[in-house]
This record gives C-alpha cells, sequence and structure tokens, in this order.
C-alpha cells in the first residue's frame, strides 16, 4: 500500500489524514482512489504537494490520532471533516455518511467538531457534515 511506503520517509509527527486516512478507516471513497498519500503535520504555514505526497499544515494540538495498520492516523471525526474540506461534496458525505453508519462517530461528536473546526469560508465546505447530520438527526 502507498501509505506504508511513504509514511517511513516523512519526518516525525507526520499523521496520514484526509482521504488516505478514511482508507486506513475503510471507509469508502467515491470515484478513483487517492493516488497521493495525505499527511498533516502540526506547523502553521506550509503545506505542499510533491509526487506521491500531499501535506497539509495546521496546529494539531487537540488532534485524535489513532494507530491503524501502523500507521498514526487521524480518528474517524477529524477525518470526515478533513474530507469535507477537500473533497467535492458528494465524496465527503459519502464518507460522513459511512462513518455515522458504521457507528465509527456519532452526530453529537461530529456537531462539537464540526462547531470547534473553525472553517474558513474561501477553502471549507462543511455542508457535507452538515447535510448529514440533518439526515441523520
Amino acid at each position: 500500500m502507498l501509505v506504508a511506503t511513504t509514511l517511513p520517509k516523512l519526518a516525525p509527527g507526520a499523521v496520514v489524514s484526509h482521504a488516505s486516512a478514511a482508507v486506513l478507516h475503510g471507509l469508502p471513497i467515491l470515484g478513483v482512489p487517492p493516488t497521493r498519500v495525505h499527511v498533516t503535520r502540526n506547523q502553521q504555514h506550509g503545506g505542499s504537494s510533491r509526487g506521491p505526497l500531499h501535506t497539509h499544515t495546521r496546529p494539531t494540538g487537540d488532534t485524535r490520532v489513532v494507530v491503524v495498520d501502523g500507521s498514526p492516523t487521524t480518528e474517524v471525526t477529524q477525518t470526515v471533516l478533513d474530507c469535507s474540506r477537500s473533497l467535492d461534496f458528494e465524496a465527503a458525505v459519502v464518507i460522513a455518511d459511512a462513518s455515522l453508519h458504521r457507528k465509527l462517530t456519532t452526530t453529537a461528536d461530529l456537531e462539537t467538531a464540526l462547531g470547534a473546526a473553525g472553517f474558513r469560508r474561501a477553502s471549507a465546505r462543511p455542508e457535507a457534515v452538515r447535510w448529514e447530520l440533518v439526515c441523520w438527526g
């Protein structure tokens, strides 16, 4: 798997995130599977995309991390929010719906995380998560 071959080459503290975390959590990806490994590093700025690696940055002090298949990975609730930021609406809804259906997260956890996320209008698409909360509410 691409994650297993890429992660050992990264600096300490990198956490598998976004669509790559969704794959590790067994959540369905709509369309073509990711061809890049998405990771998040505890930095304010400096994200990049090179070859098979897409690095996101944000302060990760409150981010809950779990180990999946030996890789540090964002927990499911954070993964759902990350995917709502980076994927199109339909793909994000599929991930949010599957995470709720499989009881990997709850509507309460998503509501709390969504409220605390501080989405920036220009880059955020939290509608997918909000849609799921309405459907599951």
